[in-house]
């Protein structure tokens, strides 16, 4: 079982139903009342993660209609729905964990962290307007997005033997 249907069995538990289906509209997923759609021209596994994951986060984190972003209310959302797929899929600890190996290369971040090399790079870009120069403590280090992304590894002291 890959990671897009892992996600899909463990929704289907919590009572929500995906399909993927063909869309008349550019859309590539779509939440409405405890089913998510997924457009089947998506042809990349990450593509499909990616979109659901979203998809989820308008399931917890939204209500009403917002397909039309013409409002602030809708675009605030909208946004709560795509932090909340940045933070499942590219969680801070996760991101750390990485760097701490010595992954740098967003290609090959966005690889190990199994999402599209542009989610990923939304997903950074969020975290550096959300917590810009903060230090932010993770279970392998801290980091800090602003100027750029730094990673500073936690020093673990062990006590010699004696």
């Amino acid at each position: 079982m890959n990671s897009y249907e892992k996600m899909i069995s463990d929704l289907e538990k919590k009572d929500i139903i995906i399909r993927e289906t063909n869309f008349k509209s550019s859309a590539n997923g779509l939440y409405q009342d405890g089913v998510i759609a997924i457009n089947k021209k998506l042809e990349t596994t990450k593509e499909k993660i990616c979109i659901l994951a979203e998809e989820e986060g308008h399931h917890k984190k939204t209500y009403g209609n917002i397909q039309k972003l013409d409002t602030i209310e809708n675009l605030k959302q909208e946004y709560k729905a795509r932090l909340y797929a940045y933070e499942k899929l590219v969680s801070l600890n996760d991101l750390a964990f990485y760097l701490n190996k010595g992954i740098t290369n967003i290609y090959e971040l966005a690889d190990m962290l199994n999402v599209t090399d542009k989610f990923l790079q939304d997903a950074l870009l969020t975290y550096k307007n959300k917590y810009g120069d903060k230090i932010i403590n993770t279970k392998y280090g801290k980091i800090v997005f602003e100027p750029n992304i730094i990673f500073m590894p936690s020093i673990r002291l062990e006590k010699e033997n004696e």
